[in-house]
């Protein structure tokens, strides 16, 4: 009977092959041996042996039972592609029976590497000569000096009282209640604030601007005067008025800063009225020297010009 095993097996393999897919996507090769068994019956062995390449893992099992004469014999091979992800590794290990058995190790991926860029930060230095960015606001007591929208200080001690109304009522604007001038000629402005204004006299404070802190300083020298100044940048000085609005008298005063940073005054000019006869006025003018503030001439005329020998007024200027 021997001689009928091999065509039987030929046939099997013509007849009984499939071809399978899994529910992953890949494809699965079966292949089916099927065939009779002739002779005595053998004990059930079982051999397993599994192949893994770079993308298939092909195992290759053989099953034997105890079988009888006229038994048919199968043998199945299954090959599947196994997943590209994790690497795996095939690693040997011994038997009792001495076979090796293929078992699957997983290897970890290798560590990425994480480059971090250091974020510098650079403080801005500011430029405190430039004053485009000052902005200023008018409260109760006080104002406010802004340097691009940020409040940077508080002028306190101004007296308010009388400019808040006028600008609530548009009656002057801001920048006759804050006036930006540059008092001592070096090229910066500095401020002066109305706290009283008239038709002919307005008074206030004021304020010189530091250029190394980028804030005001109260300016004592100025304070003195309190009247607001006309500035003549031809030959950089400053004139101070006090005039009444219903009489004709008057008093100024011209000044300059000398080398050492000093206000002297070099013109003072008094306009009054005669005692005796009030439709006569004088005006005296007195001229002092720009560096020592020392009285070089004092000479006052009537209303024609002349140059009348009367006495010195009263009240002199302060000669500071």
């Amino acid at each position: 009977m021997k001689k009928y095993i091999l065509p039987v097996i030929l046939l099997a393999l013509l007849t009984g092959c499939g071809k399978v897919t899994d529910s992953s996507g890949d494809e699965s090769r079966i292949s089916i041996v099927s065939g009779t068994i002739e002779g005595s019956a053998s004990p059930m062995t079982t051999s397993t042996r599994e192949t893994v390449t770079e993308n298939t893992t092909t195992t290759d099992q053989t099953t034997t039972d105890k079988k009888v004469a006229g038994d048919k014999i199968e043998d199945t091979t299954t090959t599947r592609k196994a997943p590209t992800q994790p690497t795996t590794r095939s690693v040997s290990g011994g038997t009792s029976s001495g076979r090796g058995a293929g078992t699957t190790r997983y290897v970890p991926p290798m560590p990425r590497t994480t480059t971090t860029t250091a974020e510098t930060t650079q403080t801005t230095t500011v430029d405190y000569r430039d004053q485009s960015g000052l902005t200023y606001a008018v409260k109760e007591g006080e104002i406010s000096v802004m340097r691009d929208g940020k409040n940077i200080q508080r002028l306190e001690n101004v007296d308010t009282d009388e400019v808040l109304p006028l600008l609530e009522s548009s009656s002057v604007s801001q920048d006759e209640v804050i006036v930006q001038g540059d008092f001592d000629f070096d090229g910066i402005n500095d401020l002066f604030v109305a706290e009283k204004i008239g038709a002919m006299n307005t008074t206030g404070k004021y304020y010189r601007y530091d250029t190394e802190k980028g804030i005001y300083i109260a300016w004592s020298d100025l304070n003195k005067r309190q009247f607001k100044a006309s500035l003549n940048s031809n030959d950089n000085t400053l004139t101070f008025y006090d005039k009444s609005e219903d009489k004709i008298e008057y008093e100024s005063w011209t000044c300059k800063w000398n080398d050492k940073k000093e206000l002297i005054t070099i013109e003072y000019e008094r306009a009054y009225k005669d005692a005796g006869d009030p439709d006569k006025v004088y005006y005296q003018t007195i001229k002092y020297d720009e560096e020592t503030g020392a009285e070089l001439s004092n000479i006052t005329r009537d209303s024609e010009g002349n140059e009348v020998g009367v006495d010195p007024p009263e009240e002199q200027p302060q000669t500071e």
